[in-house]
């Protein structure tokens, strides 16, 4: 238990840091991409921040699956 150092780490790097709920998924198979559009609820880190994630991962963002109307912590 206690607080992870890799949270820490991937904390710095990102530009935004939210906790958001998924709204929508959209697939886009031929670019390999997904584009998630979100609701955000809190702002832990940036100003300004997106209401629409692209990913390069199948369904996700930094291992953490895009499903419609769940929340998480998205970097």
């Amino acid at each position: 238990p206690g607080w992870d150092p890799s949270v820490q780490s991937r904390f710095d790097a990102a530009a935004y840091v939210v906790h958001a709920r998924v709204l929508s998924v959209e697939d886009n198979s031929e670019r390999g991409t997904t584009l998630a559009n979100i609701q955000v609820l809190e702002v832990f880190k940036g100003s300004g921040p997106p209401t629409k994630i692209r990913s390069q991962s199948k369904n996700s963002c930094g291992g953490v699956r895009f499903v419609n109307g769940e929340e998480n912590v998205f970097f």
